[in-house]
């Protein structure tokens, strides 16, 4: 069950004393003052000064806003000035800036991956031995129209991500493409295409599923570099039809690279998993390392004679028959993995499932989800407060230092109790040096 950033800023925030995690809307306020009567009007004067104010709608310049003096009429003034107080907006009242509480959720949160207490279990569905494509089977996005390592082209085209719709194919996810002004078309980025090298020079096969409403709107290609090569169009019978198309590659070409595309009309159409094959076995599969930092837990072949797990490898595989290598720009924030699959089971075309662990998503807006349940929403919430309280320690002195101590203390009891409960992810791999 999600929990959104909302919902863990406000729980984290109420591990502090009251009224830290108050929330309430404004009825007016200028570009200093927030007003709200009656429901302020049962603090008395001065009892907010040192808190801090999050305009949780509305449009302000700052969201972020200090409390440097409070009347019990229901007043509250705050710095820096704001350029206009936005219509009776929802506001929170927070013990640190939602800025510090953010930074500390998501410390939190990896925190606790690594600890091998929680985990986000998920299965890939869309590896094809053989096939080395990318995020072919659209697992891994970094926003709801952007699908991480494939690139959209065309005048008005739009991407979407499909889940919990009948719309989705083999894996859990598919893309949505809409035609509206030009061709649409989406591509492998550039980044991932050098994986598909080790095939040129020999006939290769790109297969698709695919899914329309309209006959002759929808199908699937292979670019060398200078043209592309198309299948048929979908049937447009609104089921999923495996499309393919085959290239002859010679060793000169330019790239090699797979394009879906949605050439008529204003339509939509639905793409699922795609690989590719030819004669060579090609035993590298690029990873989403973002997904699944060390690696899948669990192998499975799936359609093969028996179906059944090939390979447990969790924190104790071997490096000698596995490997995954991760290459890192030190400029950049980009990180590249491919798997090396054993030679006993890299069989061209065959399923692959793997079941990962990884880190919980790290929310960058407030209506984001963060994959826990409730218990485990205050797992999250109480080694926020901590880590938050930790950091407060090293600037405080006398009675406020005691307190702040004594709530730390308490805090950390908390959180070990509830590891404990929840028991761990036993699965879970540490961040260990393996890259």
């Amino acid at each position: 069950m999600g929990r959104t950033r909302t919902q863990v800023r406000l729980l984290t925030a109420r591990q502090f004393p009251y009224p830290a995690g108050f929330t309430g809307t404004a009825g007016s306020g200028t570009t200093t003052t927030l007003v709200d009567t009656p429901d302020l009007s049962q603090f008395s004067d001065d009892r907010l000064i040192g808190y801090w104010v999050y305009l949780v709608t509305g449009t302000p310049n700052f969201r972020t806003l200090q409390i440097t003096d409070f009347t019990q009429a229901g007043t509250i003034t705050f710095q820096p000035a704001i350029d206009a107080f936005p219509t009776t907006p929802d506001y929170e009242i927070l013990p640190f800036s939602a800025t510090e509480i953010h930074f500390a959720i998501d410390e939190a949160l990896l925190l606790l991956y690594d600890q091998g207490v929680l985990s986000r279990q998920f299965w890939l569905r869309g590896l094809v031995a053989g096939s080395p494509l990318y995020n072919a089977g659209f697992d891994y996005w970094t926003s709801s129209t952007a699908v991480d390592g494939w690139t959209l082209a065309g005048s008005g085209a739009v991407l979407g991500r499909e889940r919990n719709s009948v719309n989705i194919g083999l894996s859990e996810t598919s893309a949505s493409i809409q035609r509206v002004t030009n061709d649409a078309t989406l591509s492998l980025a550039t980044l991932w295409r050098r994986f598909l090298w080790d095939f040129k020079g020999e006939s290769v096969t790109y297969r698709g599923w695919v899914r329309a409403s309209v006959a002759s709107r929808a199908r699937i290609g292979l670019n060398n570099g200078s043209t592309t090569t198309y299948s048929s169009y979908h049937t447009g019978d609104s089921d999923w039809e495996l499309l393919s198309v085959t290239l002859a590659t010679t060793t000169t070409d330019t790239d090699l690279y797979p394009v879906l595309s949605v050439d008529t009309g204003d339509t939509t159409a639905y793409f699922a998993d795609s690989w590719l094959s030819a004669g060579t076995t090609v035993r590298e599969l690029p990873w989403p390392v973002v997904l699944a930092p060390d690696g899948p837990v669990e192998l499975w072949r799936v359609g093969g004679a028996d179906s059944l797990e090939l390979k447990h490898l969790g924190k104790h595989r071997s490096a000698l028959d596995w490997q995954i290598y991760k290459h890192h720009d030190e400029n950049t924030a980009t990180e590249i993995a491919s798997l090396w699959l054993p030679s006993d089971v890299a069989f061209r075309g065959e399923r692959l499932w793997a079941r990962c662990e990884g880190p919980l998503t790290l929310p960058t807006a407030d209506a984001d989800n963060i994959e826990v349940n409730q218990y485990e929403s205050l797992l999250v919430a109480k080694q926020a407060a901590l880590l938050l309280a930790q950091r407060r320690l090293a600037t405080l002195s006398g009675t406020t230092l005691t307190q702040y101590s004594l709530l730390a203390v308490s805090l950390r009891q908390e959180v070990e109790m509830l590891k404990g409960k929840l028991g761990g992810s036993s699965g879970a791999a540490s961040l260990g040096p393996r890259w």
